[in-house]
């Protein structure tokens, strides 16, 4: 028969075995608020480092009186809170897991730098003014005047000479200026304006809108060669394409986004006012032979994910279901526009029929 002491022990026992589960019960719940902290500070991050790269947003002038990009406020903010729940995450989180969502952060921080040209060294110093990017296109202006001094986008190509070679010296005087689209267009129609046009372009277009048109087009042209080139100049094969996910995404855009090329068969920027960007991705990655590690290494399954997402959006700015237009209906035209010519494919090759085979 239990005596009085032994009873007072099993009380005891049942106690801390109590408290014991309310302390893991506790654990638990700090362990998935913090996770759920975490990963919505990083989707916030990725939308407002979207809009601060893209050049067809116009600063914004805040309560304060200053011109800032915008999301400024954000991602400043966004940024410290995410490197501060890191730091209280030691301990519940595992270090893998912690390592884990420390390179999506900085894989979606590289993506927006590489989509952002000039922006991305801008966006480096609001995300952490006390860190280097670790992006190889930060540094990319040289790079992006080389790419306009060298190259022409092949919507300029069959103009005159001597209106090509202006645009040229514009372009490449406006990207090692750091100047934007805007300020490009003024100078790009004041070129206009005395030019030869043998295609009747000005008058078919208006003076306004060429001048838009080419500014943009050149423009994406620079960084993304120059991109092509950093990638190259770092031993990178392959590159990924890197579209902007909203609902202006074209279909050339959609289907091609996440995909992975070599470097000397794709041809970005796919059409005329195209924000879509190249990132690099490791040699040895894509031709891995085992699929399950080449899988791990791509990432398919976050890609894969970002594709039905970029899907979804693409289906609803036509309308979606109501309109006829399913999410079954996007893919079915996604997967056909991956195969045909972009707009520069077309130009730059006369005659092709198949658009570069992505391979990944």
């Amino acid at each position: 028969m239990p005596t009085i002491g032994d009873q007072q022990l099993q009380l005891a026992d049942d106690y801390a075995a109590a408290l014991d589960t309310l302390a893991d019960r506790a654990t638990a719940n700090t362990q998935a608020s913090l996770r759920r902290a975490l990963t919505r500070t990083l989707r916030d991050l990725r939308r407002y480092y979207g809009q601060f790269v893209d050049p067809n947003l116009p600063d914004q002038l805040s309560a304060d009186g200053v011109t800032r990009r915008p999301g400024s406020y954000s991602i400043a903010d966004g940024s410290a809170k995410f490197r501060k729940l890191i730091e209280l995450s030691q301990g519940f989180l595992s270090d893998r897991e912690l390592a884990w969502l420390q390179n999506r952060l900085r894989e979606a921080f590289n993506e927006a730098v590489a989509l952002g040209g000039d922006l991305g060294q801008q966006l480096a110093q609001t995300a952490n003014p006390d860190a280097t990017a670790q992006s190889t296109f930060v540094g990319a202006s040289r790079a992006a005047v080389e790419a306009a001094t060298n190259t022409a986008s092949a919507y300029i190509r069959g103009e005159v000479e001597s209106f090509r070679d202006n645009i040229v010296r514009i372009v490449t005087d406006g990207v090692g200026r750091g100047k934007g689209p805007r300020v490009l267009e003024g100078e790009i129609r004041t070129a206009l304006e005395g030019a030869r046009d043998p295609q009747g372009l000005n008058n078919r277009m208006g003076l306004a809108q060429r001048a838009e048109l080419i500014a943009r087009s050149e423009l994406a042209n620079a960084y993304v060669g120059a991109q092509k080139a950093a990638a190259a100049r770092n031993g990178y094969g392959y590159v990924r394409w890197i579209a902007t996910k909203d609902e202006r995404t074209c279909p050339v855009c959609a289907s091609r986004h996440g995909r992975v090329y070599r470097i000397g068969e794709v041809v970005a920027p796919g059409h005329p006012r195209c924000r879509c960007g190249l990132s690099p991705v490791a040699t040895e990655a894509v031709e891995e032979r085992d699929p399950v590690i080449r899988a791990s290494l791509l990432r398919e399954s976050y890609w894969q994910k970002s594709r039905e997402d970029l899907t979804r959006e693409f289906a609803a700015a036509k309308g979606g279901p109501d309109k006829g237009w399913p999410f079954a209906r996007a893919s079915q035209v996604l997967e056909e526009a991956v195969r045909k010519p972009s707009p520069s494919e077309r130009r730059q090759y006369p005659g092709i029929e198949r658009a570069p085979e992505p391979v990944a």
